[in-house]
């Protein structure tokens, strides 16, 4: 992770990601907050465990800076985000007040990275 933010302000924090692809375009994700703060330990302080967010990733970095765009027009501001690696743009979208959960958005997806460790092993 580099080029963090949270709320506005740089910002450095860590997690354990896991993905699931349980049918192409479908995946799901579970995520433990480390260090820092984050909006995901704001979540579990304030909601406990559950859906946090769901991603609507888009395949080029453009689509992802439209998709962006569009929603902070329509009154959604961006809480988090950063860079994965070279090529992965992620970002969490405040939808909370209108549908219940965070919207996140991207350049990519890090299902596209070698994982750590792999079940069933390869």
């Amino acid at each position: 992770l580099h080029d963090q933010h949270l709320h506005g302000a740089p910002a450095s924090y860590s997690m354990i990601g896991a993905e699931c692809e349980v049918q192409p375009g479908l995946v799901f994700e579970l995520i433990q907050p480390l260090e820092g703060d984050s909006i995901y330990k704001e979540h579990l302080d304030r909601y406990g465990e559950g859906v946090q967010h769901i991603a609507m990733m888009q395949h080029s970095q453009g689509e992802s800076d439209d998709f962006k765009a569009r929603f902070q027009a329509a009154g959604f501001p961006m809480t988090m985000g950063g860079r994965i690696g070279e090529t992965i743009e992620f970002y969490y979208l405040d939808t909370m007040p209108a549908v219940h959960f965070v919207t996140e958005g991207g350049s990519g997806h890090a299902i596209d990275l070698k994982p750590v460790r792999q079940y069933p092993p390869a």
